[in-house]
């Protein structure tokens, strides 16, 4: 009984979430009231406000959801053989895409995780998953091995936050491609590649 009562209420968070991201990228955060939230979930306000007690509240768990929906792909191709240079290119594009399309969600998440709030215990961290992916790459011979693998991780976790914070107040076309560009200039001085090859696809770089 206790697992069927918990699987309905997962249910009822995932419509809510489901609700409340359409309803922030149509009439954005501020301009979504939480009223709004429960009709397009078809829940009632006690039930909303049981699950999430804010709008805040929310936005983290949209962020959270994403973030874990990333590192579980990521970490299956990763398992599949992919390179560490074509994880890295195919999650920060991903997170561009995800940034573009839930900018408040984005921005409200990222500011929260900075400060340490609302991480699932199921979800590895951030730092922990690129330092598996530098590792990776050191030992595929295209990441430095005179530089630790913890602070190159720290760096790119950085950059990822920075895309998030930022995409907010960037064009939808320079958005997307934001956390990407981040990560090009990033790999130049990270990479055991010549200076002036793109580190993403091995042409020049611009």
């Amino acid at each position: 009984m206790a697992d069927g009562h918990r699987s309905v209420r997962s249910r009822t968070r995932e419509a809510i979430l489901d609700a409340a991201a359409s309803a922030f990228r149509e009439l954005g955060f501020d301009g979504t009231s939480m009223d709004e939230i429960a009709r397009r979930a078809g829940v009632a306000r006690g039930t909303l406000y049981y699950n999430f007690p804010s709008k805040d509240d929310i936005a983290v768990q949209i962020a959270e959801r994403y973030r874990a929906e990333g590192y579980s792909r990521l970490l299956a191709q990763q398992a599949a053989g992919e390179d560490a240079l074509a994880l890295l290119d195919n999650f920060f594009a991903f997170a561009g895409e995800w940034i573009v399309e839930n900018r408040d969600a984005a921005f409200i998440g990222t500011t929260a995780a900075i400060r340490g709030v609302g991480r699932s215990p199921d979800r590895p961290g951030t730092t922990s998953v690129f330092e598996g992916l530098v590792l990776q790459g050191q030992t595929e011979g295209t990441f430095r091995r005179d530089l630790p693998a913890p602070a190159i991780a720290r760096l790119l976790a950085a950059l990822l936050s920075q895309a998030a914070l930022l995409g907010p107040n960037i064009s939808n076309g320079e958005a997307a491609q934001w956390p990407r560009h981040l990560l090009r200039m990033a790999l130049q001085g990270v990479l055991a590649r010549a200076e002036g090859q793109d580190p993403l696809r091995g042409g020049s770089y611009r």
